[in-house]
């Protein structure tokens, strides 16, 4: 990662500027795959191709407002995102919580029937994910 490499002086926030380059990209890519195959603008108003091209600059525009927020950064700011980092065990766990338990809404789903799988499900996020008692869930 050479490209990355900034002199001393400066500091950034090395995942802020690769999410703002990578939410650049997309969105310039959007920008100019639906400008340039989809038709924009008719007279009779917007067409296919609009909203793409919309979602792109807005995405490219926010991925600019990363990249300059990447370079500022302030020793409380770096104490904040140490604590945080440390939180991401937590935060996987949750996210692989929910990539299960969403598999195993779509299995179930089509056997015992979309009520009794959406409760469960809801019950067992309340429960497992979010740690709440069960006679809060059932409130």
């Amino acid at each position: 990662m050479n490209w990355l490499r900034m002199p001393k002086k400066t500091k950034f926030k090395t995942k802020d500027l690769i999410s703002g380059f990578w939410f650049l990209a997309l969105g310039l890519f959007l920008s100019i795959l639906s400008a340039t195959n989809l038709s924009v603008w008719v007279d009779a108003g917007p067409q296919a191709g609009f909203f793409p091209l919309l979602i792109g600059i807005i995405m490219a525009g926010l991925g600019i407002i990363v990249i300059f927020q990447s370079y500022s950064i302030t020793t409380h700011e770096k104490d904040e995102v140490l604590r945080k980092e440390k939180k991401n065990y937590a935060n996987i766990f949750k996210l692989l919580a929910y990539l299960v338990l969403i598999g195993l809404y779509a299995i179930l789903l089509e056997r015992i029937g979309f009520l009794l799988t959406s409760t469960l499900f809801l019950a067992l996020v309340l429960k497992i994910i979010e740690k709440k008692k069960w006679r809060i869930q059932f409130l």
